[in-house]
C-alpha cells in the first residue's frame, strides 16, 4: 500500500515534549507507518533539541522498516531536493501538562531557516483532554500556527461525539490524538497539501480548535478482480469500439485469416521472387567468303599443327597409361577418394578438373538437402515482412488501421475481428506428442504447433503406416490436431514458407542434376583425338599423292615415256582429280568436326547457365531457410502474446489489519469484490477502453521489454528493437531466439498491460466517488470498530457519507466541553472551515457555494482503486481564555524543569516490526 518517501515530498518534523502521552503517540504513529497508513517522519525529543547548534540536534527517522537515529542537519543535507518542512512542536495540556519550550522550538525553527532547508510551515499542536475545570495559560506563540486537537471522537461530524476524558483509557486517547495529528500535518499516505501549508504565519493570532476524520478504503482486491476480468481473453478477444458502434465478429475467421496472410505475402512478393538465366547459343550467320576463309583456316591449322599433334597424341597415351597403372598400384583398382594426375591427365585420359564441377555439385546437393544453406549467402532484409506479419495478426484481433496493403476485413461496413486468439496464432503449449513407436522411428517425440515443416514430415510418415492400428489411431489424432492449429493466421504464413522451402530445395536438386548431365554432355561432345588425327592423315595423304604424281611426271619426261605435252596434260589432270577427291574428304571431316564443336559450345553455354542457376537457386533456398527459421521464432512469441496480451494480473497485497479498537473518526475499510458487479462494470468499461488498434500500445510495451528479459544478449536492442526483426535466428544464442524461448517459458511479463489499466482506471474514476462506490464498493469490511451500521457497510456509506455530513447543521459545532460555559453563547465552538482532501476518485472541483475547501491528493500515480478521504474542521481563532485546557490546579512545565530524561538507547522498544 505504501511507497518510499521521495525527496520532494513534504517532510514532517515532530518536536515532542517529555510526556508519557507523547511517547505512546510516537509508538502509534510508528505502527501506522509500518502498516503503510502514514508517511515516514522525523521525531525529535525536546531534550535532544535543547542545544545551541542545529548540527547537534539528533532525530529519529521513522520509516516502514526502521527507526534510525540521525543528525538532523546531515539528514537534510542528504536529501537531493528540498521541499516543504512541516515543523510541528507537540505539547500536552491536561492533568499532566507538558508544553514544548518556546525557546527550543524557536531555536529549531531559526536553525532550519538559517541553513535554507526549504519552506517551513510552523504549526504548534496542543493535545487536550476534557478535564474537570479550566485554567487559562497562553498557548499562542508569535510566528506559529497554534492548533488545539479537540478530544472528541465520532464517526462523522453530524453524529454525537464521545468526549474523551480521564476516565477513558490512554490507548483510546492516544490513538485519537495520533489520528488528529496525522490529519493536521499531512502524514496520511496520499495526502499532498496539508491544511496549514499555504496559510501565512500571523494570519491566525489566536489558537484554533481542530478535529480530523479519515476514511481509507483498501480496494486492491476489487481492482485486481476488475483488471483480471477486463483482461481475461479465455472467453474470446474483446470487440473494440468503432465510433459509436463496436466491431463485428468475423463470420468466417479462418478464411479471413488466410486472406490477410496472403495479402501480407503479396505485399512482399519480391522476397519470394526467383531468378533464372537461359542459354544464349544460336546459329551464327556467315557469308560465302567468311565460310571459305574458315575452311581454309581449318586446313592451314591442321597442316601447321600436324607435327605437334602427333607428338602430343603419343605423350597423352603414355601419360594416361602411366596414371592408370600408378592409380591401380597405389590406391587399388576400385573407387578411391584420390585421383592420380600425370602430365595433367587422369587415369581416364581426361584433363584434371573436368569432373570438379560435378563433384562440387554433389557436395552442394548433400548440404542443401539438410535445409541449411551456406552462411556466406546474402539474405535480403526481411524486417518489413515480419513487421507486417505482426501487424496483420494485430489487425485481425483489434480491427486497427496499420497498412493500406493489409486493411481490416470488413463486415457490413464495420471492421471485423476474430472471436478468439486461436485464429491468429496457435498456443505454444499445444504441441502434439508422438506415440513411443512413431517417436522412435522418426527420432522426435513431439511436434510443435507452429512447425509446418515437421508436421509435413510426420504426416508423410503416418501416411505410410499401412495396417498398423496404433499408427493409424495416431494419424487420426494428428490430423484432428493439425486442422485445429492450422486454422491460425500464422499457420498460413508458415505453410507458404514451408512450401517455398520445399520447392526451392527440389529446385536446387533438379538444377544440380541438370548441371551434372550438361557437364557430361560437354565432355562427350569434345572432338576426339582420332577425329583430329584423321584430318591430319587426309592432309598427309594429299601431300604424299602430289609428291608421287610429281615423281611420275618427272620420270616420264626423263625417259620419254610419253610426249611432253601428253605427260604434262596427264599429270595436271591427275593432280587436280587427286586434290579434289582429298579436299572433298577433308571437307567431310571438317563438317564432322564443326558439328562436334557446335554441339560442345552449345552444351558449354547450357552448362554455364545451369551453373549460374544453381547459384541463384542456392541463394533463394538460403532466403527461404532463414525466413522459416525466423518464422519458428516469431510464431510462438505472437501466440503467447495474443493469448495473454496484458500479462499477468498482479495479485493484491493483503491489506493491513490492525489489531485492537481504532478511534471512531479513523475508518479503515476493505472492499470485497462482487462478481456480478464486476461483470457489469467490466462489460461497460470494455466498450470504452478497447478502441480500434488497442493492441498497438500493448505490443510496443511488450517489444520494448525484450532487452530486459534476455539480459546481456539484449544490450544491443536497448535503443533499437528493430534488430529483432532483422535477426536471422541462425543460432540458439541470437537475441530473437533467446527472446522467443523466454516468452515461451515465462509468458508475457513486464508492464505490457499497465497502459491499458491506467486508461481503464481513469475511466472508472471519471464519474466520481459516488458512482464508483455504487458500482464496485458494495461490501466494505470495517476494521477496528463496528461503525454505526456494524462491521459491514456499503461503499457509499463508508466513503461519501463523511463528505455529505459536512453540510449538515449538526456538523457545524464542536463539543462545548472544551470551551468555557460563559463563552459558548458567542459561538467560539462553531466550525469556521472544513477542509477535504480526497483520493483519486474524490471530486475536488466543487462549486464555490460549498463551505468546504477542497485540496487535491498527492500527484503520485496510484496503481489501483484505493480511496481515502481526510476531513479537517477548524474553528475561527478563539481567545485563549475561552478554552478549558487544564485540569484544576495543574501547572505548565517545560523540559528544562523535568529531572527525568529519556535515554536515546531506550527510545523504542522492540515492537517486532
Amino acid at each position: 500500500m505504501t511507497s518510499p518517501q521521495t525527496d520532494d515530498e513534504a517532510l514532517v518534523i515532530l518536536v515532542a515534549a517529555n510526556s508519557p502521552v507523547l511517547r505512546g503517540l510516537r509508538d502509534v504513529l510508528r505502527d501506522w507507518v509500518a502498516f503503510g497508513l502514514s508517511r515516514p517522519f522525523l521525531w525529535i525529543d525536546e531534550s535532544d533539541a535543547d542545544v545551541d547548534l542545529l548540527a547537534d540536534i539528533v532525530a529519529t527517522h521513522v520509516t516502514t522498516h526502521s527507526a534510525a537515529r540521525v543528525r538532523l542537519a546531515d539528514f537534510l543535507a542528504d536529501r537531493h531536493a528540498v521541499g516543504l518542512l512541516r515543523l510541528v512542536p507537540v505539547s500536552v495540556a491536561g492533568a499532566e501538562s507538558m508544553t514544548v519550550s518556546q525557546r527550543v522550538a524557536g531555536q529549531t525553527y531559526t536553525g532550519l531557516n538559517g541553513i535554507g532547508a526549504g519552506q517551513i510551515s510552523p504549526v504548534h499542536c496542543v493535545l487536550a483532554r476534557h478535564g474537570m475545570g479550566g485554567w487559562n495559560p497562553e498557548p499562542t506563540w508569535n510566528g506559529w500556527h497554534t492548533v488545539i486537537v479537540a478530544p472528541e471522537d465520532a464517526w462523522t461530524p453530524q453524529l454525537v461525539a464521545t468526549d474523551l476524558t480521564y476516565r477513558h483509557s490512554d490507548q483510546l486517547y492516544t490513538g485519537h490524538v495520533a489520528a488528529g495529528l496525522a490529519g493536521l500535518t499531512g502524514l496520511w499516505i496520499g495526502v499532498g497539501e496539508a491544511p496549514f501549508d499555504k496559510t501565512p504565519v500571523g494570519t491566525l493570532p489566536r489558537p484554533v480548535v481542530a478535529r480530523a476524520y479519515l476514511r481509507r478504503l483498501d480496494a486492491s482486491g476489487v481492482a485486481a478482480a476488475v483488471r483480471r476480468k477486463l483482461t481475461d481473453v479465455s472467453d474470446g478477444l474483446p470487440r473494440p469500439r468503432h465510433g459509436h458502434a463496436v466491431c463485428e465478429h468475423l463470420r468466417k475467421p479462418d478464411a479471413a485469416a488466410v486472406n490477410v496472410a496472403r495479402a501480407v505475402i503479396q505485399k512482399h512478393r519480391g522476397l519470394f521472387a526467383t531468378q533464372r538465366v537461359q542459354s544464349q547459343t544460336g546459329p551464327q550467320q556467315l557469308g560465302t567468303l567468311a565460310a571459305l576463309r574458315m575452311f581454309l583456316s581449318f586446313v592451314w591449322s591442321a597442316i601447321r599443327r600436324a607435327p605437334w599433334t602427333l607428338v602430343n597424341n603419343a605423350r597423352s597415351h603414355t601419360s594416361a597409361a602411366l596414371s592408370r597403372r600408378l592409380q591401380n598400384a597405389i590406391f587399388g583398382p576400385g573407387d578411391s577418394q584420390f585421383e592420380l594426375v600425370t602430365a595433367g591427365l587422369t587415369a581416364d585420359g581426361l584433363p584434371a578438373g573436368a569432373a570438379d564441377l560435378a563433384r562440387s555439385a554433389e557436395e552442394l546437393a548433400r548440404r542443401v538437402h539438410t535445409v541449411s544453406a551456406a552462411a556466406e549467402q546474402v539474405v535480403p532484409d526481411a524486417a518489413p515482412f515480419w513487421r507486417d506479419v505482426v501487424s496483420g495478426a494485430l489487425t485481425l484481433a483489434d480491427g486497427g488501421e496499420r497498412s493500406a496493403d493489409v486493411p481490416p476485413v470488413m463486415v457490413g461496413g464495420l471492421p471485423g475481428v476474430v472471436p478468439d486468439a486461436g485464429y491468429l496464432a496457435p498456443s505454444p503449449d499445444v504441441a502434439f506428442v508422438l506415440p513411443g513407436q512413431l517417436a522412435a522411428v522418426i527420432g522426435v517425440d513431439r511436434v510443435e504447433s507452429h512447425d509446418i515443416w515437421a508436421q509435413d514430415q510426420v504426416a508423410d510418415r503416418l501416411g505410410t503406416a499401412g495396417t498398423d492400428l496404433e499408427l493409424a489411431r495416431a494419424g487420426d489424432a494428428f490430423d484432428t490436431w493439425r486442422r485445429d492449429v492450422g486454422r491460425a493466421y500464422t499457420s498460413e504464413i508458415g505453410r507458404h514458407l514451408a512450401r517455398e522451402l520445399k520447392t526451392r530445395t527440389a529446385a536446387v536438386a533438379d538444377l544440380l542434376k541438370a548441371l551434372r548431365e550438361v557437364t557430361a554432355e560437354v565432355d562427350n561432345t569434345a572432338p576426339s583425338k582420332e577425329d583430329q588425327f584423321q584430318a591430319l592423315r587426309i592432309v598427309g595423304v594429299m601431300v604424299f599423292g602430289l609428291v608421287v604424281i610429281a615423281a611420275a611426271v618427272t620420270s616420264a619426261v626423263k625417259y620419254e615415256w610419253l610426249s611432253l605435252q601428253y605427260t604434262i596434260s596427264f599429270a595436271v589432270t591427275l593432280a587436280i582429280l587427286w586434290t579434289a577427291w582429298l579436299l572433298y574428304a577433308l571437307y567431310q571431316q571438317e563438317q564432322r568436326l564443326f558439328t562436334l564443336l557446335t554441339s560442345r559450345n552449345t552444351a558449354g553455354d547450357r552448362a554455364a547457365a545451369a551453373a549460374g542457376n544453381v547459384g541463384f537457386a542456392v541463394a533463394e533456398l538460403q532466403v527461404a531457410a532463414v525466413l522459416y527459421q525466423q518464422y519458428l521464432a516469431w510464431t510462438p512469441v505472437l501466440g503467447r502474446f495474443l493469448l495473454q496480451p496484458f500479462g499477468p494480473v498482479p495479485e493484491p497485497v493483503p491489506p493491513p489489519r490492525l489489531v485492537g479498537p481504532l478511534p471512531r473518526a479513523m475508518g479503515l475499510g476493505i472492499a470485497h469484490p462482487d462478481p456480478e458487479q464486476i461483470a457489469v462494470v467490466t462489460h461497460d468499461l470494455g466498450s470504452v477502453v478497447f478502441d480500434r488498434g488497442w493492441l498497438s500500445s500493448l505490443w510496443a510495451n511488450f517489444e520494448a521489454d525484450a532487452p530486459r528479459r534476455i539480459g546481456t544478449a539484449g544490450l544491443a536492442l536497448r535503443n533499437n528493437t528493430e534488430l529483432l526483426y532483422t535477426d536471422e535466428a541462425a543460432t540458439a544464442t541470437s537475441p530473437l531466439r533467446l527472446w522467443s524461448s523466454t516468452v515461451i517459458a515465462d509468458g508475457v511479463k513486464g508492464t505490457a498491460g499497465e497502459a491499458l489499466w491506467r486508461d481503464a482506471r481513469s475511466q472508472l474514476l471519471r464519474d466520481g466517488l459516488d458512482d464508483l462506490s455504487a458500482k464496485l464498493f458494495g461490501d466494505v469490511e470495517v476494521i477496528g470498530q463496528s461503525g454505526p451500521g456494524g462491521s459491514r457497510l456499503t461503499g457509499t456509506t463508508f466513503l461519501t457519507d463523511l463528505i455529505a455530513a459536512i453540510g449538515e447543521d449538526r456538523a457545524q459545532h464542536f463539543s462545548t466541553s472544551l470551551f468555557e460555559p460563559g463563552a459558548v453563547a458567542y459561538d467560539p465552538h462553531k466550525v469556521g472551515t472544513s477542509i477535504v482532501i480526497g483520493g483519486p476518485g474524490v471530486d475536488t472541483t466543487k462549486t464555490e457555494e460549498s463551505t468546504a475547501r477542497w485540496l487535491p491528493p498527492a500527484a503520485r500515480e496510484q496503481a489501483d482503486l484505493d480511496q481515502f478521504v481526510v476531513v479537517v474542521q477548524l474553528t475561527e481563532p478563539v481567545p485563549a481564555e475561552q478554552l478549558r485546557l487544564l485540569a484544576p490546579f495543574a501547572s505548565v512545565s517545560t523540559a528544562a524543569e523535568v529531572n527525568e530524561q529519556t535515554s536515546p538507547d531506550t527510545l523504542y522498544p522492540d515492537l517486532g516490526i
